[in-house]
């Protein structure tokens, strides 16, 4: 017999079992328009995911992100302009 987690919902459907990954939030950097900067991720976590959003609202500012090991890095994307600040929010699972 397995030995695990499972959690179900009210109509008894299976949500959770202990073979998803959840996912954490490790932290959060505030890009400026046009920086460029690099985040060394603590090791240990399993695999990061980043998402990016814009502070303004509007998507006419996309950083360049590359993810090598455990060090994001963000450059400015040169075919958007004008730039905004945007966040870059960070975590593994």
């Amino acid at each position: 017999m397995g030995q695990g987690i499972q959690v179900f919902n009210a109509a008894g459907q299976l949500i959770f079992d202990t073979p998803d990954r959840l996912s954490r939030i490790i932290g959060k950097v505030v890009v400026a328009p046009g920086a460029s900067g690099s985040i060394t991720l603590p090791t240990g976590y399993g695999d990061y995911w980043f998402f990016v959003w814009p502070s303004s609202g509007t998507t006419r500012y996309t950083p360049v992100i590359t993810l090598s090991g455990n060090t994001l890095s963000y450059s400015p994307a040169t075919i958007w302009t004008p730039a905004v600040e945007c966040t870059i929010l960070y975590g593994a699972y």
